[in-house]
C-alpha cells in the first residue's frame, strides 16, 4: 500500500504544480535549503523595527529647530522680504512678512517601522 501512495505522488506531483510549490523550503533531501539559512542578510534576532535595525534611526529622532530658513521665488530667484497672505486684502492690511530670515521646526518620531515627519 506504501509503494502504491509513492507512485500516486509521483506521478501526480509534476503535473499538478499547485501541489508541488506548496512544500516549504528548508526540507531536508526534498527541497533547497531556505534563503534566510544560507544568506547572511537575513538575521532572525533583528526585528522589522528602524531602531533595532540601525542606530542611526534613534540618533534622527527627535525635535530640531531651523534658526534660518529663506525662501526665495520661483521667477526671480531673489530672497522673498515682503510677503501678504493670498487670501487677504493686498493693501497692507496685515501688514508684509519678511520670509527670508524665518524659523522653523521639525519633529521627527519612528514608531516600529514607521517614519513621522512633521514640520
Amino acid at each position: 500500500m506504501k509503494a502504491s501512495s509513492v507512485a500516486l505522488q509521483t506521478l501526480l506531483l509534476p503535473r499538478v504544480p499547485i501541489l508541488s510549490s506548496a512544500l516549504k523550503c528548508g526540507i531536508k533531501g526534498i527541497t533547497e535549503p531556505c534563503l534566510a539559512d544560507t544568506d547572511p542578510h537575513y538575521d532572525e534576532s533583528i526585528g522589522y523595527a528602524f531602531k533595532d535595525q540601525d542606530a542611526f534611526w534613534a540618533a534622527l529622532e527627535g525635535l530640531y529647530v531651523i534658526e534660518s530658513a529663506t525662501e526665495y521665488d520661483a521667477v526671480t530667484s531673489e530672497k522673498i522680504t515682503s510677503w501678504t497672505p493670498g487670501l487677504f486684502p493686498q493693501d497692507g492690511y496685515l501688514g508684509t512678512y519678511d520670509r527670508s530670515n524665518n524659523k522653523g521646526f521639525v519633529n521627527n518620531t519612528i514608531v516600529g517601522s514607521r517614519f513621522y515627519n512633521r514640520q
